[in-house]
Formats: structure tokens, C-alpha cells, sequence
């Protein structure tokens, strides 16, 4: 193969291979979409199940109350035609929150007792309803898979 031939043939790669990686969000984000919201849900319950164990679960009905307070109105203001949202709190003193797919979502109790106002609380509750919305869990998925 000539000097020619082979550079024409790397930059034939290299070209394949740029177009690819370029094309890898909007492709994982059309398969994400094609994902019915149930098997969503189902892999958000597994990721849920390892990533906040139950002995994790704040369960006190006082607190749980204070925070759907705190949540029900956010819920009720964003209008989700694909997902119904579900936060949990999570015993954890780091400064967290994550949302999985499917709707699932939790907040770490550090996050919260860091918390200056309601309104930082509330402002990363809506964050991680963004992620829900936007799949970005779902498409991370696909383009691991591939």
C-alpha cells in the first residue's frame, strides 16, 4: 500500500470515528426515548434497591411529613406527561442527591441539614427532576451498552 493510499485510509478511519463519537448522544438519547416508561421504572427500582439500602430510608413520619410539605408543591407545578416523581431521603451525611430512571429520586439528610432555605432544598429537587425528564441516567445506560 502506497504513502497516499494509507493516509487516505486513517483519515477515512479517523473521519468514521469522529462522526461516531459525535453521534453518540443524540443516538442514545433517541434509543432512551424509545424505552418504555415501565422498564424505566423497573431499572430505577434496582439501581434504587443497591444504591440506598433500606436501613439507609428515613422512615420517621414526622420528617417525612415536614418534607412532603416542603416537596408537594413542587411536584405539583411541574406537569410530567412520562414519569411521576418520587423522592425519598436518604440517612447519609455527604452532600447528595441523585435521580434514577423512572422517576425515583433520593436526597441525602446532609444535603438538607446543610441547606441555608428551603429553596436551595427545593432547587435541587427540581435539578434531579430535570435529570428524570431529560433521561440522562437512561441514555447514560444505552451508551454504556452501546
Amino acid at each position: 500500500m502506497s504513502r497516499a493510499a494509507a493516509l487516505t485510509f486513517l483519515g477515512i478511519v479517523v473521519a468514521i470515528a469522529l462522526g461516531l463519537w459525535w453521534a453518540k448522544d443524540p443516538m442514545a438519547a433517541a434509543v432512551a426515548q424509545k424505552i418504555p416508561v415501565e422498564m424505566e421504572q423497573k431499572i430505577g427500582d434496582a439501581a434504587f434497591s443497591s444504591h440506598a439500602p433500606a436501613n439507609k430510608l428515613v422512615t420517621e413520619e414526622a420528617i417525612l411529613e415536614d418534607f412532603k410539605k416542603l416537596s408537594d408543591p413542587l411536584l405539583e407545578a411541574v406537569e410530567s406527561e412520562r414519569y411521576t416523581f418520587e423522592f425519598h431521603i436518604l440517612e447519609d451525611p455527604t452532600l447528595n442527591a441523585f435521580a434514577l430512571p423512572g422517576g425515583k429520586m433520593a436526597i441525602h439528610t446532609g444535603l438538607i441539614l446543610k441547606a441555608e432555605s428551603a429553596e436551595e432544598v427545593l432547587g435541587v429537587m427540581a435539578h434531579e427532576m430535570a435529570h428524570v425528564e431529560l433521561q440522562h441516567s437512561m441514555r447514560n445506560l444505552v451508551e454504556m451498552v452501546g
